[in-house]
């Protein structure tokens, strides 16, 4: 995440700021500085404007005071494609803040008060609550960008300054589920606060706590705003709450102490199952609902290496495919996205924290020190080996996601595709003379293939979105998933390798709703033999009965668990 300032963060004053998610640019209200006329009132939007690392897709205004709303048209003119984003009260302010501030800027132009051209007109004030859009308090809405390559959701709460005033929550992941923990960031001075090392979806409760899952648990940190500080340790207040595979909990919190939460039940998690090419006989290699992502198979089709979640912290796992048994390989809590090396012996994985990331491997059987491959002060990840065993795909998240090679020998790293769009989940063919990855460059999420390591042609393979690819064992087909209108499809392209690469034609294989996978990257695999796939099943809704459970007056229990500054 990159973070930059383009207006006062402590005196009154051109409130705006930046922030940029993964390829997705958010701007934090669009203020003006009263005490200065026309143009240099203004925030510092030259810092974004026409850089492609910075891009502006949202604008979110927290209230309607002038310091944090009046360059609104401003923005809306500079950037024409984005959306403002705000509460309903903050808009009917805005349609008499706006227009009267340009009347005013007009009328002290005339009066000689101010020799300043205004910033913008009536007209351009009306015009622009074309781009509002209204959100009701504690309503998640998406604010991903074109060019994000994770989901980033909004929630606004009240902030109990003016009428409309909100407060903004950003909910994203970082791509591959490693939880970075749970944070409260200050929109005036700027300043970070780390609550909890591990964590994800986090809700906060108007009786000055900070709610979030660890496990099926949920747990509340005392939170003082005023004073801007945790002022206590996070303490358990509810168990059996159901946590989603990825993290989502099923829970909320009302203004006036109503609890709502689904019970975990048995259908939490996923299991490790095979299915045909055609989604059916289905055979679950786990009977114990975990939190798997990212499940590998060794080139041998014996062992599956897999991610495991629990309570954030993220390790990896080796199951032995024909018993089941599993045996943990990674005890830091921060390791994931598994990658076997050619000759099955290692695994790659993902391992850091914030400033300090790297790429390590290990002997599988654990009979070896873990090593560092490399080293980043970005998010990186291993992606795909070649069948030499000397070189490894991995991906750098930087400006945006980007794909190198890294040289085992030398120790070098070489840009495969760097470029301001996102490049991610490579799959180097069995013969290693074919690279297929997601890229975004086209508007939609979709597959490509290229020579590897290039230069060559570029060959889309999917067409208005898919993700995910693996190459068949013969490497006469490319596996995908299809997302769009609610339904998730698993497709096969036939392929021609020689003399030319082409795409032959297209198939669906099965419907995949009922297998877990993100819109993007690739939580399944495809066996040696070819004819069956490894997925993460989740139990069909006619096996479960849903169940909401609704706690009345929940604020008394809460502060009775976990008191507060205002409660001692």
């Amino acid at each position: 995440m990159k973070y930059v300032p383009l207006g006062s963060s402590s005196d009154i004053g051109a409130s705006c700021h930046y922030l940029q998610i993964d390829g997705t640019g958010i701007l934090l209200d669009t203020g003006v500085d009263p005490q200065q006329d026309g143009l240099d009132g203004l925030p510092l939007l030259d810092l974004v404007s026409g850089h492609s690392d910075r891009p502006v897709d949202h604008v979110m205004v927290t209230h309607a005071h002038h310091d944090h709303l009046g360059a609104l048209p401003v923005v809306l003119k500079r950037f024409p494609h984005v959306a403002a984003h705000m509460t309903r009260a903050t808009r009917d302010l805005a349609d008499i803040l706006l227009p009267a501030s340009a009347r005013l800027q007009e009328r002290k132009q005339r009066e000689g008060s101010s020799l300043a051209d205004p910033i913008f007109t009536e007209d351009d004030a009306e015009a622009s609550s074309y781009a509002y859009e209204t959100h009701e308090l504690e309503s998640s809405f998406d604010v991903t960008g074109l060019r994000g390559s994770v989901a980033v959701r909004a929630r606004f709460y009240d902030a109990g300054h003016v009428l409309g005033s909100a407060g903004i929550l950003l909910e994203f992941e970082n791509g591959n589920f490693e939880f970075g923990g749970i944070g409260v960031l200050s929109i005036e001075t700027n300043e970070v606060i780390l609550v909890s090392a591990y964590g994800s979806n986090p809700i906060y409760s108007h009786t000055g706590h900070i709610i979030f899952p660890r496990g099926d648990t949920l747990v509340a940190v005392p939170f003082d705003v005023e004073g801007f500080e945790v002022t206590g340790a996070a303490v358990p207040v509810l168990q059996g709450v159901r946590v989603e595979n990825g993290g989502a909990v099923q829970a909320d919190v009302s203004h006036n102490g109503l609890l709502v939460y689904a019970p975990a039940g048995t259908t939490m998690g996923t299991q490790l199952a095979w299915v045909d090419r055609s989604g059916g006989n289905l055979e679950p290699l786990t009977t114990r609902w975990r939190l798997f992502t990212s499940p590998r198979l060794s080139p041998d089709g014996e062992q599956i290496a897999v991610v495991i979640n629990d309570g954030g912290k993220l390790d990896i796992w080796i199951v032995d495919v024909g018993t089941g048994g599993r045996r943990r390989l990674t005890t830091s809590g921060d390791a994931s996205a598994p990658v076997w090396t050619p000759d099955g012996a290692r695994v790659t994985f993902a391992s850091g924290s914030v400033g300090s990331f790297a790429i390590k491997w290990t002997r599988a059987d654990r009979s070896g020190p873990m090593e560092t491959l490399l080293e980043s002060e970005y998010r990186v990840w291993p992606e795909a080996w070649h069948t030499d065993g000397g070189q490894l795909v991995f991906r750098e998240n930087s400006t945006s996601n980007n794909l190198f090679v890294f040289d085992v020998q030398d120790r070098s790293r070489t840009a495969l595709l760097n470029s301001d769009f996102s490049e991610r989940a490579a799959a180097i063919s069995h013969n290693g003379k074919l690279l297929a990855y997601e890229s975004n460059r086209g508007g939609s999420n979709d597959v490509y293939v290229r020579p590897f390591p290039g230069p060559g042609t570029e060959t889309a393979v999917s067409i208005g979105g898919g993700y995910g690819p693996m190459w068949s064992p013969d490497d006469s087909e490319i596996y995908y998933l299809y997302r769009g209108g609610g339904e998730t499809h698993f497709m096969a392209a036939s392929l021609q390798g020689d003399p030319r690469f082409r795409i032959l034609g297209q198939e669906k294989l099965f419907d995949g709703v009922r297998f877990w996978n993100l819109p993007s990257g690739a939580h399944y695999d495809v066996h040696p033999d070819g004819q069956r796939f490894l997925v993460l099943n989740m139990r069909s809704a006619d096996e479960e009965v849903a169940k909401i459970s609704v706690v009345l007056n929940w604020f008394e229990e809460l502060k009775r668990r976990v008191p507060t500054v205002t409660d001692q």
